[in-house]
Parts: C-alpha cells; sequence; structure tokens
C-alpha cells in the first residue's frame, strides 16, 4: 500500500520516520510532545522505556495552531478504514 501523505482538507502529512521502523506487539510507548504554535514548532519524540525510537526533529508549520496528532501504522489498515467510516458518517 502506497499512502501519499496528504489528502485533501482531511490530512496532512508533516513527518514519515526515514528508517521506515515498524512498532513491536504488546510494548509500551511513550509520547513527548512539543508544540509552540507562536513560532510554528513541533516536535514528537516516541520512547520505549529509556531508549528514544523515534525524533521528528524540528518541524516547522505556521498554519497548524491546534487539531489532533496521529499515528498512522499500515498493519491496522482495516481498522484504520472503519474509524474513518465511522467519524465521517457513511
Amino acid at each position: 500500500m502506497n499512502f501519499p501523505g496528504d489528502t485533501d482538507k482531511q490530512v496532512r502529512l508533516l513527518w514519515k520516520d526515514p528508517r521506515n521502523v515498524g512498532w513491536r506487539e504488546k510494548v509500551a510507548y511513550r509520547w513527548l510532545l512539543l508544540h509552540r504554535p507562536k513560532i510554528g514548532l513541533i516536535r514528537l519524540r516516541i520512547f520505549e522505556g529509556e531508549n528514544m525510537v523515534a525524533d521528528t526533529g524540528n518541524v516547522f508549520d505556521d498554519t497548524l495552531k491546534g487539531g489532533r496528532l496521529g499515528v498512522f501504522c499500515f498493519s491496522q489498515v482495516d481498522f484504520f478504514k472503519k474509524i474513518a467510516t465511522i467519524t465521517s458518517g457513511k
């Protein structure tokens, strides 16, 4: 499955892990999100225990002043489709 990253007026991909490392089953992950809307700074770090497994670095986008953060996992495509159907009312 090839995900282009953006869906017009719905979703915009700000960062993709260049290492393409997947999530491990039954492992707890911790997120640390830094968002400074005034300067357009967004940074997400994901940890497995004490080890940082992903870091977006500083991403600057002054169009996002708030909203929702989501992590998409391709192994959950069918689940994602069901959620999208429920939230869109279709």
